[in-house]
């Protein structure tokens, strides 16, 4: 798919090396320019694969390490002749830093036209914040996001995983990548790419953030997606295990309802919130009555929009997620370790992507002479 981009990768932890994995996963070339005191620090936060924390290997697996220290100027031209061979560079370091490096896209688009700068940050190049440090939870608090996303008494909690850093953030500057790319192969142009976290986020709130222009007023925990629903909600069972419900349309409520022996039910579907609320608690009580995978079997052979919660170890034998080799088994110096696939199936893909993540500089020699 990629075979033939190569990508200059300046970034660390999570953000920029999930957008840069999903590049490498397709076949792009991805050298990852670290410097030569600390690197990623992602990289040794765990010793779990090789020395190498696991979540590093996950993100920086069949990527290419090299180590320079951009303030020398021999090392500074060193990294001048990579950029001249690179279809994309991509960096998150806070606005100005590249500048005055000189390493900025300015500065960089003479020696290369068709290059595609990415900058990956919390707050973009511009505005008032754009050199306030932040990280995942400021995003989504931001952008108002972590208001919605609520415990059953309507506090605020912290989201289960990097919402505003990988999909804000990594998925974002992945689609806007490949515009590039797509719109570089149609023009012959380079472009410059200001990828802002909070804007990512923000546009994933479609739900949300448009019926506010209207004047109307979300309450957390008891929108429609968001609680206040009983046949869109999650209910505990006995064994203090969970079960998701989300019988939104009227033909799946009537069978969840008529399965559970609770006909007279099907007409209080979307009724106002004050018979939600008993709706939910009758809910609560009768799941709570039996364990998940009583329910899980009773809910089987339906078609009804029902599912058990899954931990992460339910997640590696779930049927469904082995079917389709979702988690897979890789081996590593002759140690087997999972990993996950690459994310997306496409019929004409042949690039097979490697399982190990590089030693920081372990292809210093391969780029330089």
């Amino acid at each position: 798919m990629l075979k033939g981009i190569r990508v200059l990768d300046l970034t660390r932890l999570y953000p920029g090396p999930y957008c840069t994995l999903f590049l490498s996963d397709y076949g792009a070339e991805v050298i990852k320019v670290e410097d030569k005191k600390a690197g990623d620090y992602l990289r040794h936060m765990s010793s779990d694969i090789q020395d190498m924390g696991a979540r590093f290997v996950a993100l920086n697996r069949g990527k290419k390490s090299i180590t320079l220290n951009l303030k020398d100027n021999q090392e500074y031209q060193q990294f001048l002749e990579l950029v001249r061979t690179a279809d994309v560079l991509i960096e998150g370091f806070r606005p100005g830093v590249m500048k005055r490096l000189k390493l900025d896209y300015e500065n960089l688009k003479d020696i290369n036209k068709g290059l595609i700068y990415c900058s990956l940050t919390g707050f973009g190049q511009t505005g008032p914040y754009a050199q306030m440090a932040g990280h995942d939870l400021n995003y989504t608090s931001l952008s108002g996001l972590a208001k919605y996303q609520s415990d059953r008494d309507g506090n605020p909690v912290v989201p289960g995983f990097q919402v505003a850093d990988l999909a804000g953030g990594s998925m974002m500057a992945i689609s806007a990548i490949l515009l590039a790319l797509f719109h570089r192969e149609r023009t012959g142009k380079g472009q410059y790419i200001d990828v802002s976290m909070l804007d990512g986020t923000l546009s994933l709130m479609p739900s949300l953030i448009p019926d506010s222009f209207t004047g109307k007023e979300h309450i957390p925990g008891a929108e429609r997606l968001t609680g206040g629903l009983a046949c869109y909600n999650l209910y505990e069972t006995k064994d203090n295990k969970w079960m998701s419900v989300a019988c939104l349309e009227r033909k799946f409520w009537e069978e969840f309802c008529t399965i559970l022996d609770h006909e007279h039910w099907i007409d209080l579907h979307l009724k106002p919130v004050q018979v939600q609320e008993k709706l939910k608690k009758n809910l609560q009580k009768l799941f709570k009555q039996e364990d998940q995978f009583f329910w899980v079997e009773k809910f089987s052979n339906s078609d009804c929009c029902v599912s058990p919660v899954h931990g992460l170890g339910d997640v590696m034998n779930d049927p469904h997620i082995q079917s389709r080799n979702l988690i897979q088994q890789v081996n590593i110096d002759g140690e087997t370790y999972h990993s996950i696939r690459k994310p997306v199936i496409m019929s004409e893909d042949r690039y097979v992507s490697k399982a190990e993540a590089p030693k920081r500089g372990e292809n210093n020699d391969e780029y330089f002479k």
